[in-house]
């Protein structure tokens, strides 16, 4: 699995196959388990913390994680039944409720913050670029030309005064991307955790901008979610999740060090990577506050092709 391809919930997920999962959906058993689906990487990982830390057990939840390479697969696989519960990025989810998908969200999960930013633009290291006009006629590389950090990028482009139609967008995983700012393939990345510690401890770039910024200064980038009729069918259960997933985010929260060894269990990361990159905070609430700004910035920089509200994602959930 490539983890670094994985940081981002891509707007590539296929609206057709998700739509056409839904008929197939097949009710997970009562008293069997409740089948979660995540990906191990530090936005999405309280699942793996809960499960080592007991916290499911204690709870009386039967828990079994579903362990899936992108938030994409995670959203397809609750849309079809073959997962109870999901994690993704808001906007994969506004994407899929916009067309019919019928998505509730339950639960804040990692949230970006600018003090202490786990995705921002980098240039290479020696690069003589300072501010957003210099990217003016440059290449910028983004994980997808329909996610959210193209929409990040060229939101915040725009807000610096940069001339965006002059800027190009290159698609790159978020591995590619520092071996190529230092080979002046591209002349500015947008990169996420782990990936952006590599990149910055290799030599191979240099933080530029906070483009998340533009958004908001902290909001929400993995949300927890299930499909309407499960929340309605199990809506004690769903609640215990939630409050256990709180808990163990909470634990994550004040314990760095200890979730970093669970973390990289999982992940599969370097000791150091973990060790030394921005980490995550989970939130334990949801709120318009935490979500709008993101599909705001989705819908006019085009990642949406309608408008999508806070109260649509929760429309059938716990609220």
């Amino acid at each position: 699995m490539n983890m670094w391809l994985s940081r981002h919930d891509l707007l590539k997920i296929s609206l057709a196959s998700l739509l056409s999962a839904l008929p197939r959906r097949v009710a997970a058993q009562a008293g069997g388990p409740l089948r979660v689906a995540t990906d191990p990487f530090d936005s999405y990982a309280e699942p793996y913390y809960a499960a080592d830390l007991g916290l499911f057990k204690k709870a009386g939840l039967d828990v079994e994680i579903i362990t899936l390479a992108n938030g994409g697969a995670i959203t397809t696989a609750v849309a079809s039944g073959s997962a109870d519960i999901g994690i993704s990025n808001p906007a994969v989810l506004a994407n899929a409720v916009a067309h019919g998908v019928p998505f509730t969200l339950i639960g804040g999960g990692g949230m970006y913050s600018t003090k202490a930013p786990t995705t921002v633009m980098c240039v290479a290291k020696n690069s003589a670029l300072r501010a957003a006009k210099d990217l003016n006629g440059k290449i910028i590389a983004v994980t997808g030309l329909k996610d959210i950090l193209y929409a990040a990028a060229k939101a915040w482009l725009a807000q610096q005064g940069a001339s965006t139609s002059s800027i190009r967008f290159a698609e790159l995983t978020f591995s590619e991307m520092g071996p190529a700012l230092q080979r002046g393939t591209v002349d500015a990345a947008v990169i996420a955790e782990p990936a952006l510690e590599a990149a910055l401890s290799r030599g191979e770039a240099r933080i530029f901008a906070k483009v998340y910024d533009v958004v908001a200064p902290q909001f929400l980038i993995g949300v927890w979610f299930s499909t309407r009729d499960f929340v309605q069918r199990r809506p004690d259960l769903v609640k215990k999740f939630v409050e256990t997933i709180y808990e163990s985010g909470r634990w994550a929260n004040k314990n760095q060090a200890l979730s970093a060894v669970i973390l990289d269990k999982y992940a599969k990361l370097p000791v150091e990577t973990t060790k030394n990159m921005n980490r995550v905070v989970y939130a334990d609430t949801l709120s318009a506050k935490l979500i709008q700004p993101m599909l705001d910035v989705a819908y006019k920089n085009g990642v949406l092709d309608r408008v999508v509200t806070y109260a649509d994602m929760i429309s059938g959930g716990l609220q």
